[in-house]
């Protein structure tokens, strides 16, 4: 691994539950699938990093599946809405939280899906374990809440979608 990667995989770790345990060799496949990544450094510390992937990636998440298989589905999403960016994870250090670095982060996706001609961003956030943070970070970037998804025992998550403009 890449001393990139192992910051990412050390920082990846240090925010479960909130993002997924992942691990090395799983989280080389998914920096090779994601089409969208941004990490920010301060000297050698990684401030954080975001990983997005559009849709049909192999990627065996059941999240960015149900975005891939069953989100088009839904009633309110038309043929025109067919494209988005999937945020797999987004992790900031201690020190750097609060500071407005995963606003940074998600104006870097929302400019990377307005160049790319996409109109949407997806992502999960925990309903259980809680991460009350995360949805009123979201919320107030604009997400809406489209599903629920129970993974099982202690394991619930928020579907969200940001339509951009």
């Amino acid at each position: 691994m890449t001393p990139e990667t192992t910051a990412i995989l050390a920082l990846n770790q240090a925010n479960v539950p909130h993002v997924g345990s992942i691990s090395p060799d799983e989280l080389e496949l998914l920096l090779d699938w994601s089409d969208f990544q941004y990490l920010e450094w301060s000297g050698d510390s990684l401030v954080g990093f975001i990983l997005g992937l559009l849709p049909g990636k192999p990627y065996s998440s059941r999240n960015y599946r149900w975005f891939n298989e069953d989100f088009p589905e839904l009633a309110w999403f038309s043929e025109n809405e067919a494209s988005f960016l999937y945020i797999d994870r987004l992790a900031v250090s201690d020190e750097f939280r609060r500071q407005g670095v995963g606003g940074r982060f998600y104006e870097k996706a929302r400019q990377y899906c307005v160049d790319n001609g996409l109109n949407q961003i997806c992502c999960e956030v925990n309903l259980e374990p809680p991460n009350l943070a995360s949805h009123a970070f979201h919320q107030g970037l604009g997400f809406r809440e489209v599903a629920t998804m129970k993974h099982g025992p202690g394991k619930t998550v928020s579907m969200y979608v940001w339509e951009l403009d």
